[in-house]
């Protein structure tokens, strides 16, 4: 081997080391920027698990979807606890990840993108849990009644004040299929989550969402063991196949003494 051809051996492997370093270098200080961000957010491992009822109610209407990532993380080491992952707006799954079904299932990859979806999903499902509460029969009396005992579990008023104003518009006539109210609010109470913990919404934007489908959901149904029941149901004619893992956590969730549903009541409306 020539001297010359010496010379460029060391040179391109001294480049390439160069590169190395500098890659290593921009994805650590990559990393450091978005953990700082994530920091500020509601992601933020030091942010307690919720203590208000309603919010934890709330939160808790996702834990269909929440339970069967914290099974399938069992052993790995954690960055929230279950009351967390529960009842707040993080997941025991790794932030890459999340972010992947974002745009998989949901088509989210921007802040515009989860604020859309969550738009016209609890659009939908406000649509037909005010339907089905006037089909009820329920008086403006009983709604009264009813806003003011979900403000005394922690509710924003204001934010039951929007859904009732829906009443006016919902039809009592038309037929609503419970099953599928229930699987809805489920998987998009998840997106909030999801959503919230990739850092795409802000506190505010992520507290009306889930007040609103915490309404929904007090509104339609007497318990967990309803809103689980239905969620099955519901999942099962959405979904032939692959429900396992979401069969199995209503099953946990509707049984066990640590779930959530056990530490939190129903609130209902």
């Amino acid at each position: 081997m020539s001297s010359q051809q010496t010379i460029f051996i060391i040179l391109l492997f001294a480049a390439v080391i160069l590169i190395s370093i500098v890659m290593i270098t921009a994805a650590f200080k990559t990393r450091k920027k978005r953990f700082a961000a994530r920091a500020e957010g509601m992601a933020n491992p030091t942010i307690p698990a919720p203590t208000v009822p309603w919010q934890r109610f709330a939160g808790a209407l996702a834990a269909l979807y929440a339970r069967p990532e914290w099974h399938k993380t069992r052993g790995a080491k954690r960055v929230y606890s279950a009351e967390q992952t529960y009842f707040g707006f993080v997941s025991a799954m790794p932030l890459g990840m999340v972010q992947n079904m974002l745009q998989t299932d949901w088509g989210v990859k921007k802040s515009e993108h989860a604020v859309d979806q969550l738009s016209k999903g609890v659009e939908v499902i406000v649509g037909v849990a005010a339907g089905n509460w006037r089909k009820n029969g329920v008086s403006p009396a009983q709604v009264e009644e009813a806003g003011q005992r979900l403000a005394a579990e922690g509710l924003a008023h204001p934010h039951f004040v929007v859904f009732q104003k829906q009443l006016q518009h919902a039809d009592p006539n038309a037929e609503y299929d419970l099953d599928v109210l229930a699987f809805d609010i489920a998987r998009v109470a998840n997106l909030l989550r999801w959503a919230a913990y990739t850092d795409l919404l802000l506190p505010a934007e992520a507290r009306w969402f889930q007040d609103q489908l915490g309404i929904a959901a007090a509104v339609s149904f007497g318990s967990w063991e309803e809103y689980g029941e239905r969620y099955v149901r519901g999942l099962q004619k959405n979904f032939k196949g692959g429900n396992k893992p979401y069969i199995e956590g209503e099953r946990w969730l509707n049984t066990e003494a640590e779930s959530p549903w056990k530490t939190q009541k129903w609130i209902s409306a």
